[in-house]
């Protein structure tokens, strides 16, 4: 998984907001550009990035060549993150995969006989 690799070996670099890009479903993503402690340029969205439904409204104008900080893969610096959405990609995945064992304990429940799902 790429947060955990992430997290394996992390590397803190400054990176500056160069544009929000338009993506699925008119939702809204930065485009980062850093230097890697070797002198490698990124320019890249980050890896993972959760982006709310007020990101196809907002604007973001205000945000172009502001500074973040990102942390990315020592062995592979294309793969990174916003270092201060960190705990909310945790959340998000948290919350996803809590959604997805609800359904797969329903769903061997209807199967077993034990409950009965009627649609």
């Amino acid at each position: 998984m790429i947060l955990k690799r992430i997290h394996n070996n992390p590397v803190f670099a400054n990176a500056k907001i160069v544009k929000y890009e338009i993506v699925e479903y008119g939702y809204k993503e930065p485009k980062l550009s850093f230097f890697t402690k070797d002198g490698i340029e990124i320019c890249e969205k980050p890896a993972f990035y959760f982006a709310t439904d007020l990101s196809k409204i907002r604007t973001y104008r205000n945000k172009i060549n502001q500074t973040v900080e990102v942390t990315y893969n020592q062995n592979n610096p294309r793969e990174f993150i916003i270092s201060s959405e960190n705990k909310l990609n945790y959340l998000v995945l948290s919350f996803l995969c809590m959604i997805a064992l609800i359904f797969i304990c329903v769903s061997i429940s209807s199967l077993l006989g034990i409950i009965e799902v009627n649609y």
